[in-house]
């Protein structure tokens, strides 16, 4: 599957994967490290169900739901329909 996303990656915008962010999970078998060192490809581990560890994951979380109030505030949506707004109000 890794191999079929990195050909997809450089069709798609003409770079190259250099880098795989891995948790030492299910993908650490010996096919992927073989592969990923055929093709020169760096790994970086992080702890499972950790995603604080991976700063870009986290800053592209922030990113969304940035973008996500701007357009519900920019449709006039009210607060209760935000998913935030109803969490907090069931959890208190």
């Amino acid at each position: 599957m890794f191999s079929e996303f990195k050909a997809r990656v450089k069709l798609e915008t003409r770079k190259i994967v250099k880098c795989s962010r891995i948790d030492n999970g299910d993908y650490v078998d010996g096919d992927i490290l073989a592969f990923y060192k055929q093709k020169g490809i760096t790994r970086q581990f992080f702890v499972p169900h950790t995603p604080q560890q991976n700063s870009i994951i986290e800053r592209m979380n922030k990113t969304l739901l940035d973008r996500t109030r701007v357009i519900l505030t920019t449709l006039g949506v009210t607060k209760s329909f935000w998913v935030e707004k109803q969490f907090k109000l069931s959890i208190t």
